[in-house]
């Protein structure tokens, strides 16, 4: 009966299409269906709006306590826990908002300290419990979750929200599981998947961090996401295979793992590798490096000038960021910045620089991410960026 009930709305549309057809074909229906049924699936869960700040910090909107207190959290896929500041704290970034354990009902102390250190400062405080809701549509919430209450900081300066919130695996919350395990284990979320869309700053429509749903349609001109499975069956992060990268039809790395991290502004790349797209710039276009951020400046336009394309080749498909779509502009000097650079692993890790160009898919339980070319990916790129150099070289985020 369950069969019936669904085949019958299919053969009525097919119907439709012979006898009054917007369509060209019954593939095209088919594939218009899909996307529409694709959509219907995400409106059903968590959507939570991002903010942008100088397309370097991306971050939407938590709530803890009863009543609620709200607080602006970077929605970070390289890393597990959740943490925000607690009131009163002098040695944490400055921040709009702050926790107050005494105005809430349903507090619970843990009494264990925990730290995190990032590639760039680290995060120290209290594991403690409490009701958290995330989601700004279709909210979803969960009781009793273990979070970090910080009490202590460094090295955060130039961070713009009030905390983070990890969504990478179970394995890295030191002995706590991550928001979405938990929501899927007191029933509030069937799946545990989400899918993040970056945009620039001022596009539209804005960025957009979706749980257990996902929104091709809207998001991206491809009907379907490429699937690509994790490196491990353990994992702690979302790490696949990469065939090859290549920076001006130069081969740099084969067969070599990437990471794929929200909480990442750049993208950053083994040393020798990274070396040599940076030679490439300073020794065949107007380029130079710069000693401040720690970055290669170009003074012509990617508009105007042929800068080499960066390409990814991923289970034997291709990802290329063209020059407009890795280049930061800074609105100050009117130099362009390469985003892309060294540190001491061999693997790559791709931020926002690269997830901006793809609307991305996270599957937990199935251990693969899914890759649709992002709209974003057809925006103007650099030229739409507002920032300067020092900020957008400030926060680099990513668990260790």
């Amino acid at each position: 009966m369950w069969f019936l009930f669904l085949s019958l709305p299919l053969v009525l549309a097919s119907i439709s299409i012979e006898l009054n057809s917007p369509y060209k074909s019954y593939s095209e229906f088919w594939k218009r269906y899909i996307s529409l049924v694709s959509k219907q699936k995400a409106l059903g869960y968590s959507s939570s709006v991002l903010s942008n700040y100088q397309n370097a910090q991306y971050y939407g909107t938590i709530s803890l306590g009863t009543p609620p207190q709200n607080f602006s959290c970077l929605f970070d896929t390289g890393s597990t826990t959740v943490w925000v500041v607690e009131k009163g704290c002098t040695t944490c970034h400055l921040c709009s908002n702050t926790f107050d354990p005494s105005a809430s009902s349903t507090f619970q102390d843990l009494s264990e300290d925990l730290s995190i250190q990032y590639l760039k400062g680290y995060t120290a405080g209290q594991m403690s419990a409490e009701t958290i809701s995330i989601g700004d549509s279709s909210s979803v919430s969960a009781e009793n979750y273990a979070f970090l209450l910080a009490n202590d900081e460094k090295d955060n300066d130039g961070y713009r929200p009030d905390g983070l919130a990890g969504f990478a695996f179970d394995s890295l919350g030191q002995g706590y599981p991550s928001l979405v395990s938990v929501l899927k284990n007191q029933g509030k979320i069937q799946n545990r998947q989400f899918a993040f869309f970056l945009n620039w700053l001022g596009q539209s429509p804005k960025s957009n961090l979706m749980i257990d749903g996902y929104d091709l349609e809207k998001y991206s001109n491809d009907t379907e996401f490429t699937y690509v499975n994790l490196t491990s069956t353990d994992p702690f992060f979302w790490e696949i295979l990469c065939d090859s990268v290549k920076f001006n039809e130069n081969e740099l790395n084969l067969q070599i793992p990437v990471v794929i991290d929200t909480g990442t502004s750049f993208i950053y790349g083994p040393s020798r590798a990274v070396q040599a797209i940076q030679s490439e710039l300073l020794s065949n276009h107007e380029c130079e490096y710069e000693l401040e951020s720690g970055l290669v400046r170009c003074w012509k336009n990617p508009k105007d000038h042929k800068y080499p394309i960066f390409e990814l080749a991923i289970n034997g498909k291709s990802y290329v960021l063209e020059p407009l779509q890795y280049f930061y502009e800074d609105s100050w000097s009117g130099y362009f910045y390469l985003p892309i650079c060294p540190y001491e692993e061999e693997s790559w890790l791709l931020g926002d620089v690269f997830i901006r160009n793809f609307y991305i898919t996270f599957d937990m339980d199935n251990l693969r991410v899914g890759l649709a070319r992002s709209i974003a990916s057809a925006s103007n790129g650099a030229s739409n960026l507002i920032a300067t150099a020092w900020s957008i070289a400030a926060i680099i985020y990513f668990s260790l």
